[in-house]
């Protein structure tokens, strides 16, 4: 089970949606968790690189990271029609699993979906594959079966009402059980069932919108027969209020600002409790990889890991000025800076360090630059560096000096989450003039999953048209600007001439300027 959290406003909500998308149609279909390649994503301190499952020597303040934690999700399928009959007006939370093991319902405590081993994967699979063979040569015996039924609980989530408002999702729902026959299908019983949780926490979403995301549910569900696994997803709306962050200063590009990227601080107030580990991701990512990879990641005792959407981790020195001016500064070196935009937090360390109500804590005492990350950077002082192939901001590419792009195209050929930050929006007019390659492999990708996302087809197709319009003028504007510069330099040079060419008049011009002589 895999739960991914956003954070956005109404008009960000499409976007989300897009990434929502986007993510589903990355996850590599015919592999299951345990099949997913074990890429090395953690970097360690001093530069080495370790893989996952790969033992590391005992050095002290390294951060330990294994596969012994392997988390093996097995669920059974619903019957077929809409995921949502029981709550027409609510997404649910489907936290029970169940799994059959030598033609016996297995019920999973739904606190616990953790398998410590990858024997009892292997073993699992064996067992699957031997009910397969047996429901094929003992038809009676599957008919015997099909009486037995597997019950899959779908729990009322512990949401936690914030100034009044609570989450979309219904609190007055009592736990219910549905039926679900065994026999569904003979080939789903193989089928590993791989359950994405994806919630948008949000001050407000219109009812259009609300209704578009249903649709987008309902069709990530539609799976294809001939995968080797089941995806199963549901999309939940968690509704709250800005009231709390009112005096802090707005985030985002320009006419976007809003409160919402400090919404993230308030997850463990907001997700249910039994919850362990989530994927947060702003909305301006664009996925390029099967995001199970980071969710392979065993946490351990840290509470995330992040990359800082550069090449390398990016040690700083940070001096945050206290609103308070009879206190004195706030100085921290930081080992590993990292942008909040993507984060894979481990739950249990957020609520046991009370991650929460230290980073509200800085908020109140001391001036922020760059809103909740200053603050989560502030409290939370070891984290895991994820390689810069995960979150690499594509603004400070484009940015950068063609030498430093040279380093950024070692990344590129392999990246894995593209941040586009700031100006360089996906959905905006931004990449007309940027590199061809580049422009690729943001903007048309970004285009051709935001028009296929179920629910907001006919808001990106007149989107699209809207900026083709724009182009045109887009394009003067650029020329106009590029025009003026060029007109700076040329008086520049003019002036920079003037003085080679006729020094006594450039000195008797100085003369004047100093002495102020008409």
């Amino acid at each position: 089970m895999y739960h991914i959290v956003f954070n956005c406003n109404d008009n960000y909500v499409k976007y989300t949606a897009v990434l929502i998308q986007n993510i589903i149609n990355y996850v590599d279909k015919n592999k299951a968790f345990g099949e997913i390649s074990e890429d090395v994503i953690y970097t360690g301190g001093g530069g080495e690189c370790y893989t996952i499952n790969e033992k590391r020597p005992n050095i002290a303040n390294k951060s330990e990271c294994d596969n012994s934690n392997i988390e093996s999700k097995s669920q059974n399928t619903e019957s077929k029609g809409d995921l949502n009959q029981d709550s027409k007006n609510n997404f649910n939370i489907e936290s029970n699993q169940a799994s059959i093991e030598s033609n016996k319902p297995l019920s999973l405590d739904s606190n616990n979906f953790n398998i410590e081993s990858k024997n009892l994967v292997l073993n699992e699979a064996k067992n699957l594959a031997k009910n397969k063979k047996d429901s094929i040569e003992s038809k009676s015996q599957d008919s015997k079966d099909s009486k037995n039924c597997i019950e899959s609980n779908t729990l009322s989530p512990a949401h936690h009402p914030i100034n009044g408002k609570d989450s979309i999702e219904s609190t007055n729902q009592t736990p219910t059980t549905k039926k679900i026959d065994s026999n569904i299908e003979s080939n789903t019983n193989t089928k590993q069932i791989e359950h994405f949780h994806f919630h948008i926490i949000s001050d407000g979403l219109s009812q259009s919108n609300l209704q578009n995301l249903k649709i987008l549910e309902s069709s990530l569900n539609k799976n294809s027969e001939y995968s080797k696994i089941t995806l199963q997803s549901t999309i939940h709306t968690h509704i709250i209020s800005t009231n709390e962050f009112d005096n802090q200063a707005k985030w985002g590009f320009e006419a976007t600002q809003s409160h919402s990227a400090y919404f993230r601080l308030l997850i463990d107030r907001i997700l249910p409790k039994n919850i362990e580990k989530i994927l947060y991701l702003d909305t301006d990512m664009l996925v390029l990889c099967d995001v199970r990879e980071l969710f392979r990641l065993d946490l351990k005792d840290k509470i995330l890991a992040s990359s800082s959407g550069y090449i390398t981790p990016t040690p700083s020195f940070r001096e945050f000025q206290p609103f308070d001016k009879t206190k004195e500064p706030l100085k921290i070196m930081m080992k590993n800076s990292f942008c909040s935009g993507l984060m894979l937090i481990n739950m249990k360390e957020w609520r046991e360090q009370n991650i929460e109500s230290k980073a509200l804590d800085f908020l109140r005492d001391y001036k922020s630059e760059f809103a909740d990350q200053d603050a989560l950077n502030a409290v939370i002082l070891d984290s895991i560096s994820l390689k810069g192939s995960y979150g690499i901001l594509i603004y400070q590419y484009i940015l950068a000096s063609k030498q430093k792009q040279k380093e950024y195209e070692q990344i590129l050929n392999n990246i894995k989450i593209i941040h586009c930050n700031g100006p360089a929006k996906a959905w905006s007019n931004f990449f007309y003039f940027a590199d061809s390659n580049i422009k690729h492999l943001v903007c048309d990708t970004w285009w051709e999953i935001a028009l296929g996302t179920s629910g907001f087809e006919e808001v990106f197709k007149d989107l699209h048209k809207k900026l083709q319009a724009d182009a045109l003028s887009y394009c003067v504007k650029y020329l106009r600007n590029d025009m003026e510069s060029i007109n700076v330099k040329i008086e520049s040079l003019q002036r920079k001439v003037f003085r080679i060419s006729y020094p006594h008049k450039a000195f008797r011009n100085f003369l004047r300027r100093i002495f102020n002589i008409t």
